[in-house]
């Protein structure tokens, strides 16, 4: 990438909006890796924008009056990050202060490759125009600039050390977007994290596809030279860790022996959801050998991708199902075709418009791109019952019916995944948030108000751990949002800046 600044240059007449030239140029421009490429390994599926590539993008988006893209009522960024400043700075080659802008609003930007980008769902430019602005792949060029020309910073204090100390629980995007924050207001912040590696799903969970596992790292090692404290193994609530919560602040012991413990004026509960949802619990053949929830699978790929010696489970000869629409379905399908094993994925909605009406369902591109890797999807289709044709105790078979009430079918599948979200943080009396004494939903979900703060008025929480209705969909760029508002409330209110 070049480091010099360039100006596009337009043509007189382009007004927006540009339907003409810009379909012709941006058609002809945006980055693509082949499917053939892309399906032989776990390395990233997202291609780097030239200069002048991202430069064709900017510009369609800076003549937009209509910026969905950052609008959460119009179901667009929770992050509300300034895409038209961004981009108009980057037309101009002030890409700097582009990704000042930018990252002041996102923490973690190299992150949003596992987005699936609900701003460009909501682009004007995708109703208009054969393709929304490409406003995901412009972040990560800002982002991939930013390391180049060393303007990604540690999150050191920018006023200085303040008399402040806050405990995050969970290293997930939430988590880990809180301590940047809180770090660069000066507090003393210490990250707990019950596994031995960081980065929560991102880490033990997204497909290394969809993100890479040395961003994770580097982000850990950036943020531990900027003075923040990571804690792996740490599980908080067990008896080796105990929490105290007290009126003004919560104390963790940090080590077996019990005799150092962290004071803490406020804790950040970040843990996400735990408990996997199996809504075909009581069906016929449940119980077979060869059903797995999707993480039994992803996690021991992930740390394998991240230098853990994990043995990764062992697909071959067998025919792969996974039943789910979400980004974790598309993440085991992606897996089986990279292992070159045949898969079918059964999505109960039906098949969805190709141009759905974007203020009401916008376009998962996500999914668009993953379909085209190969593999099979039936759409409108649900398990009625899992089948063992062999007598062998495994599953063979999984019957299914169709929405549209067509005759049932058997689908042969002998390693079947299952990929349904999960529920809350759990709530026995081992669990952290009981200890805690926080109140739940009847969801299972931590209560908290508006500005994620829990029963507890030192105690907030976020991420998938919450119920907010505001935010349902589970998304790292929704996590991220959470950590970040949460601690700017915490900023506010000591005074910070």
């Amino acid at each position: 990438m070049s480091s010099s600044l360039q100006i596009l240059e337009l043509p007189v007449a382009a007004e927006f909006p540009p339907l003409m030239w810009f379909t012709q140029q941006r058609n002809s421009s945006l980055p693509e890796l082949t499917i053939a490429k892309v399906i032989t390994n776990f390395m990233s599926v997202h291609a780097q924008p030239t200069d002048i590539q991202a430069q064709f993008e900017a510009t369609a988006c800076i003549k937009c009056a209509s910026p969905n893209c950052r609008s959460r009522i119009a179901g667009g960024c929770p992050l509300q990050n300034p895409m038209q400043t961004a981009h108009g700075l980057m037309t101009r080659g002030d890409w700097k202060t582009a990704f000042t802008h930018w990252n002041e609003s996102n923490p973690l930007m190299e992150f949003m490759d596992a987005c699936p980008a609900p701003c460009e769902g909501v682009c004007i430019a995708g109703v208009r125009e054969p393709q929304p602005i490409g406003i995901r792949i412009n972040e990560q060029a800002l982002f991939a600039r930013a390391v180049e020309q060393g303007w990604l910073k540690a999150p050191a204090p920018r006023y200085g050390e303040k008399n402040l100390s806050v405990g995050i629980v969970g290293s997930g995007p939430a988590g880990l977007a809180a301590a940047i924050v809180l770090r660069q207001a000066g507090a003393t912040v210490h990250v707990f994290e019950k596994s031995d590696l960081f980065g929560g799903l991102c880490m033990e969970g997204v497909a290394p596809f969809h993100l890479e596992k040395s961003k994770v790292l580097d982000r850990i090692e950036l943020m531990r030279s900027g003075g923040i404290h990571f804690h792996n193994s740490t599980n908080l609530g067990s008896e080796e860790n105990p929490v105290n919560a007290k009126a003004d602040g919560v104390s963790i012991c940090v080590n077996k022996s019990g005799d150092q413990w962290v004071d803490c004026d406020y804790l950040i509960v970040a843990v996400g959801a735990k408990i996997p949802k199996d809504p075909f619990a009581n069906y016929p053949g449940r119980r077979l050998n060869g059903i797995y929830h999707a993480m039994d699978f992803l996690v021991p790929i992930c740390r394998r991708e991240a230098g853990q010696a994990d043995s990764v489970m062992d697909l071959n000869g067998h025919s792969v199902g996974v039943i789910g629409g979400g980004l974790t379905a598309l993440d085991v399908r992606g897996s089986s075709i990279r292992m070159d094993r045949p898969v079918v994925e059964l999505i109960r909605k039906p098949i969805p418009d190709p141009r759905p009406d974007w203020t009401t369902e916008p376009l998962d591109l996500e999914a668009v791109t993953a379909f085209g890797e190969g593999g099979e999807v039936k759409w409108g289709t649900r398990p009625t019952e899992f089948l063992d044709r062999e007598g062998s105790g495994w599953i063979t078979h999984v019957k299914t019916e169709n929405i549209l009430n067509e005759p049932p079918v058997e689908i042969p599948v002998t390693r079947l995944f299952l990929a349904l979200g999960f529920h809350g943080p759990g709530n026995d009396s081992n669990s952290l948030p009981h200890q805690l004494g926080l109140s739940f939903g009847n969801n299972g979900m931590i209560c908290v108000d508006p500005d994620f703060r829990t029963s507890h008025p030192r105690i907030f929480a976020v991420g998938d751990c919450v119920d907010q209705p505001d935010s349902p969909h589970k998304l790292i760029v929704t996590a991220t949002q959470h950590g970040r508002d949460a601690a700017n409330v915490i900023k506010a209110e000591q005074g910070l800046l």
